[in-house]
């Protein structure tokens, strides 16, 4: 099932693009060929391709999972986008299911030449064999698949307990599966090597890159439907510099343990993507995933302007490309790097897939959130209106009010919740004058105290 189909009609698009479906059969037929002209070449662009869509999708379901769990509003507009994003994960993991037959290509585990009389991959012989290795990645994507599903019906009709409690049990699950996976499809291309940091700084590099492509989904709907204001791109533009140094961050931090120890069989990851060719290309990825995206959104101003957050996140999806292919490519290719069809067009396929899929099921948004719209301000308050889903409501102050305090909004315009104001009860109101009245303590059930009421203003 996928996870981002709704029962409503998709909203019309101006135009469509055949040239998308044009490039996605084009990376079709260039692996098809490259299987029988160079598959050394044609799996590794295909595993990348793979990793790069997966992780799009992965972000998607992950963004809904945050959004419910800390009940955000600012987010509410960017509903639609991270909903679409989980239309990938169907199709990246009927594409992982593929990787079982170029196993042998791509991991030397699964090759029985390599593994006679190594003792490392020996003892890993129980573990890491080709069925085993792509069931579990099949296991795992049927539970991402499943999870992502839920939290899109839980978007689009929200029901505030149970999405909370779905959003952090996926959150969990996703920290074990994901971190499993990466090990198993990335890290076991390189034969001996290991790091127990990897799987956070693929991670890093997926969610950076998922928030670039949620930025562009934003910014193209807004010029379609005006109605998403600037905080909300000031906001998706925080989000980028932030976890763009995120990423930065964890670059570092495993680069600079593994130079600092100076342990030959940790060493060698990153001498091979040092020497013969990959080194430009090893700066280069730090240029495009942290320095260019951190100088470009460093001013306020420019968060929240439309072409430079396309400018920055289309830098990042670069990056994010960059990254898999140094991540991928070096452990195959240890005379150097040589780009070529295979390496930009199977992964330009996979993302003009992404782009057709996101295409088809963003216009399945409900009505409060469609188009990435966000309700207009109230002239005479110039509050928003309740966002979708959230049943806070002001409840009027006077005699002829509803039983309990009144709840005031806050500077967003959003009322804060009942508990946070403990419960008031008046007390021996008739007549005239007002009597004493008791207050519970918030937090504090049965402690109550008791005091003269101030007299009530003249309404």
């Amino acid at each position: 099932m996928n996870p981002a189909d709704d029962r409503g009609p998709a909203l019309p698009l101006r135009r469509e693009h055949p040239w998308l479906s044009a490039l996605v059969a084009a990376a079709l037929v260039a692996f098809v060929a490259g299987l029988f002209v160079q598959p050394d070449r044609a799996w590794p662009a295909f595993l990348q391709s793979v990793l790069l869509l997966a992780g799009m999708g992965l972000s998607g379901a992950l963004f809904l999972a945050i959004h419910h769990v800390v009940r955000a509003r600012w987010s509410v507009p960017v509903l639609p986008a991270a909903s679409s994003l989980t239309s990938a994960l169907p199709a990246a993991g009927a594409l992982v299911l593929l990787l079982g037959v170029g196993a042998s290509t791509l991991y030397p585990w699964a090759d029985p030449a390599v593994v006679e009389g190594d003792h490392v991959l020996e003892a890993r012989r129980a573990w890491m064999t080709t069925p085993f290795v792509i069931g579990r990645a099949a296991v795992a994507f049927a539970v991402w698949i499943a999870f992502a599903a839920a939290l899109v019906r839980r978007a689009r009709a929200p029901r505030e307990g149970g999405s909370v409690g779905l959003a952090a049990a996926f959150l969990v699950v996703f920290a074990f599966t994901f971190s499993l996976v990466t090990f198993d499809l990335a890290m076991s291309l390189e034969r001996w090597w290991f790091s127990t940091i990897f799987a956070v700084y693929h991670f890093s590099g997926a969610w950076l890159s998922g928030l670039a492509a949620l930025a562009i989904d934003v910014v193209l709907a807004r010029r379609r439907a005006p109605g998403v204001d600037d905080e909300v791109l000031h906001d998706l533009g925080k989000l980028l510099f932030g976890f763009s140094l995120f990423w930065a961050y964890i670059w570092f931090s495993q680069y600079m343990l593994i130079w600092y120890t100076n342990n030959p069989e940790e060493t060698s990851y990153y001498l091979s993507r040092h020497g013969r060719g990959w080194a430009a290309l090893s700066a280069a990825n730090v240029l495009l995933n942290w320095t260019v995206p951190f100088a470009l959104l460093m001013p306020r101003a420019m968060k929240r302007r439309e072409n430079v957050l396309l400018l920055a996140a289309t830098v990042i999806l670069v990056g994010r490309w960059l990254d898999l292919y140094l991540g991928v490519f070096p452990a195959l290719q240890p005379d150097g790097p040589t780009p070529g069809v295979y390496e930009y067009l199977l992964p330009l396929g996979a993302l003009a897939l992404l782009v057709l899929l996101v295409r088809r099921t963003y216009g399945r948004a409900p009505e409060p959130l469609r188009d990435g719209a966000r309700p207009p301000r109230d002239p005479a308050t110039r509050l928003h209106p309740e966002p979708h889903g959230l049943r806070a409501r002001v409840r009027p102050r006077g005699v002829g009010a509803s039983r309990g305090p009144a709840r005031l909004p806050d500077r967003r315009g959003f009322a804060p919740p009942a508990a946070l104001h403990g419960e008031v009860r008046a007390r021996g109101l008739t007549g005239g004058g007002p009597g004493p009245r008791h207050v519970r303590s918030p937090g504090r059930p049965g402690m109550e105290r008791a005091g003269r009421a101030r007299p009530r203003r003249a309404s």
